[in-house]
């Protein structure tokens, strides 16, 4: 029968070794529950990136509207005032033509001063309408700079814009996987099992040089001394025979 002080030092082994494994057990269900919720995290994080992202090209599409439509609103502007001037111009040439007209009874007279005065009207109408046309051509050749102008600004916005939806998010990788904890070996326990099974056996053995405890017979015909485990053994003497209580042969 093993001793309480075996039974103890195996539970022992057993409930520290139990306890050891259900520590790391523990570790490592931690560590997955938190992998799953950064997977999660990064899963939500990146749903609403594509979002954002999608928004930021619709707002991108109604900028280059707006963009687009402003740059007509000044052309057309800076063509109403190109208008303006060529009615001025026809203003100018029509006020021309009509002094010119009034001036013509000049041509009935006779003599020089006649003639001078005549052609003297028509020049004037040359000249008015050779100053209205250059003014003309300056402020057509105005409103092109102008449009190009107003052109290249809208073009570099919507530069400016593309550049910040063109590309869609990069996400990054995942969180990657933890590294889980090897459980604790055994050996350690079975170690630990052994020297307390074996340590309960020696106790119970008999001691180098101690006292046995054999008696001899009144027969003298054999000896009985403990053995290992705590039992009784007999030696045969020189005569065999059967001694009372013994279970042994002796005489």
């Amino acid at each position: 029968m093993c001793e309480p002080t075996a039974i103890l030092g195996v539970a022992s082994a057993v409930a520290q070794q139990g306890a050891a494994e259900q520590a790391v057990s523990a570790s490592n269900r931690a560590k997955l529950k938190n992998h799953e919720r950064n997977n999660q995290n990064y899963l939500t994080q990146v749903m609403l990136d594509n979002a954002r992202w999608k928004n930021d090209v619709q707002i991108g599409d109604v900028k280059y509207d707006q963009l687009y439509q402003n740059m007509i609103d000044q052309w057309k502007e800076q063509d109403k005032q190109l208008d303006k001037l060529f009615a001025k111009h026809d203003f100018a040439v029509e006020k021309a033509i009509r002094t010119m007209y009034e001036k013509e009874y000049a041509g009935t007279m006779t003599g020089n001063t006649a003639a001078r005065l005549a052609g003297k009207s028509a020049r004037e109408l040359g000249a008015t309408k050779a100053e209205s046309l250059n003014e003309l051509m300056m402020a057509k050749e105005e409103t092109e700079i102008k449009k190009d102008r107003v052109r290249t600004d809208v073009d570099h916005k919507q530069w400016d814009i593309y550049d910040k939806i063109r590309f869609t998010p990069i996400h990054g990788h995942a969180p990657p996987p933890p590294l889980m904890d090897a459980p604790p070996s055994r050996a350690g326990m079975f170690l630990s099992i052994a020297g307390s099974v074996f340590g309960a056996m020696g106790s119970g053995a008999p001691g180098v040089g101690s006292n046995t405890g054999g008696t001899l017979s009144t027969s003298g015909s054999y000896v009985t001394k403990p053995n290992f485990f705590g039992q009784t053994y007999g030696t045969a003497g020189p005569n065999f025979g059967i001694s009372q209580g013994t279970g042994w042969f002796g005489t």
